[in-house]
């Protein structure tokens, strides 16, 4: 295979911070390399240079032998670079189809827009890359996030892209989109398309890459251009830079009493739920994407409108019809889009995690800048979430450490119950793995956890009990020690 990229000595700067230290990266026709690394690695900051969303400071890129100059994603573009990033870039108010041909959209008559082609022309595409179900003429804001994952997918293919970035592609997809996908992408190698495949799931990684690069704090660690040379242990120690020995804690079996009893419970979107929560216990929740478990949390959380069924928390009613009611009530919420509704990004982490418990900072009608700096103090070392200080705006941190600040912000206000809903997604091996360290400690202290997570390995290791949901019911509960995931995805799949 012919040299397609070559990324020689990139670095990037910022003030107080080396974010890309020389890198080196080589990609080649019809080859998908994965890119791999810790969150704060420098994977996405050398995406973006390749991007053209930030400038590097240092270094060249060739394609095809050529050096090329990308100021910006228009120079990028025409020397055909395509990327799906981990955030959408769809316009919310828009059609599937009006996003996917907005760049150039079809016009009739020089100036009047050719709906009805650009439907067909739309209905063509998604179709022929395997998304037939997908309505061209949808809002994009009425589809699900996983449905607005395979429109980006078709965007970036839609142009044929000499190099296609594929940053967390399968982070919101249902199984069976995952393996729709990797069959795309096997195209696009036969059609000599080179491929950088950015994933924090390994197994993933060893089953669609040939090479892989690894980054750790903004340098290349090993180029390994056999993926077969390796096998998971080896890749994490690449990343982390030392051997994790076991990623899951054992499972807490010292159970209390019912905490939370959930009878019969109907929204919208759920409906006859019955199940019940114990002090100490880890709760998770399975099911492929829109199977209504995310559904169960917001109800649960004063969300989404119960229209039937009985909840009772420490044995009294218990029926939210707010946030407000589940907060004082002593539920705390991990929502699955931290982005969109777990922080404010131009906020520091000091203010986001007092947020919530902004009650508990208040000193004569006013929030005690003192409090506020201690409490933050407090979980930046409690979690070792890694900021430069508490000033530091969240959307500066990596994944791994913006999740902990969600987390924070609900420790601080002490609940009983935690809702986590894909607590862990987008974040890397290690960040995982402190993550379900703080859980392991919240269940020793009493507290509950309410599990919902589409990576099977994750609710199986990490929970006591799991329940299985299908078209919005409740269908089976296994038990930690019984539980496979051939049962599992049998009952999910309505099997």
């Amino acid at each position: 295979m012919k040299s397609l990229l070559s990324m020689k000595g990139i670095t990037k700067r910022y003030p107080g911070v080396v974010a890309l230290n020389q890198v080196d990266l080589e990609l080649k026709s019809g080859e998908v390399l994965a890119l791999v690394g810790e969150n704060g690695a420098g994977k996405s900051t050398l995406i973006k240079t390749l991007c053209g969303v930030i400038r590097k400071d240092e270094g060249s890129i060739s394609i095809e032998g050529q050096e090329v100059q990308i100021q910006g994603p228009l120079d990028a573009q025409k020397a055909g670079i395509r990327a799906v990033q981990q955030h959408f870039s769809l316009i919310p108010t828009m059609s599937v189809a009006e996003n996917l041909f907005f760049s150039d959209l079809p016009l009739k008559k020089g100036r009047i827009l050719d709906r009805k082609k650009m439907n067909e022309e739309a209905k063509e595409l998604l179709g022929s890359l395997g998304f037939g179900d997908l309505d061209p003429t949808q809002l994009v804001s009425d589809i699900s996030v996983a449905n607005a994952q395979r429109v980006e997918v078709a965007k970036a293919i839609r142009f044929t892209p000499k190099i296609l970035i594929l940053d967390e592609p399968s982070a919101v997809l249902p199984e069976n989109d995952v393996e729709t996908l990797f069959e795309i992408i096997r195209k696009l190698k036969a059609d000599g398309v080179g491929v950088i495949y950015i994933s924090h799931h390994m197994d993933e990684v060893f089953e669609i890459a040939d090479t892989i690069t690894v980054l750790k704090d903004g340098e290349k660690v090993i180029d390994i251009d056999d993926v077969n040379s390796v096998n998971q242990f080896d890749l994490v120690q690449y990343m982390v830079g030392r051997e994790l020995k076991q990623i899951y804690p054992p499972v807490y079996t010292d159970i209390g009493e019912t905490i939370l009893k959930v009878e019969g419970l109907t929204t919208s979107r759920v409906k006859n739920i019955s199940f019940e929560l114990h002090e100490g216990e880890v709760l998770g929740f399975a099911g492929l994407v829109g199977s209504g478990r995310t559904e169960i949390c917001r109800a649960l959380f004063g969300l989404d409108k119960i229209l039937s069924g009985k909840i009772t928390l420490r044995g009294k009613p218990y029926l939210p019809k707010c946030t407000k009611d589940a907060i004082q009530a002593g539920l705390g919420f991990v929502t699955e889009d931290r982005h969109y509704d777990g922080l404010i990004l131009d906020d520091s982490v000091e203010r986001n995690i007092g947020f919530v418990g902004l009650n508990k900072l208040i000193r004569r009608t006013v929030i005690s800048k003192k409090k506020s700096r201690e409490a933050a103090d407090r979980f930046v070392g409690d979690l070792k979430i890694a900021t430069p200080g508490i000033e530091q705006e969240v959307v500066n941190l990596s994944g791994g450490n913006q999740q902990k600040v969600v987390l924070a912000k609900w420790l601080f206000i002490e609940p009983k119950i935690i809702l986590f809903d894909e607590g862990t997604r987008g974040i890397d091996v290690n960040a995982k793995h402190e993550i379900y360290q703080l859980i392991h400690q919240l269940v020793e202290n009493g507290h509950s956890i309410i599990m919902v997570s589409s990576e099977l390995p994750e609710v199986m290791q990490m929970s006591n009990r799991i329940m299985v949901m299908y078209e919005g019911e409740l269908v089976s509960e296994f038990a930690h020690e019984g539980a496979t995931e051939e049962a599992i995805m049998e009952k999910a799949s309505g099997i």
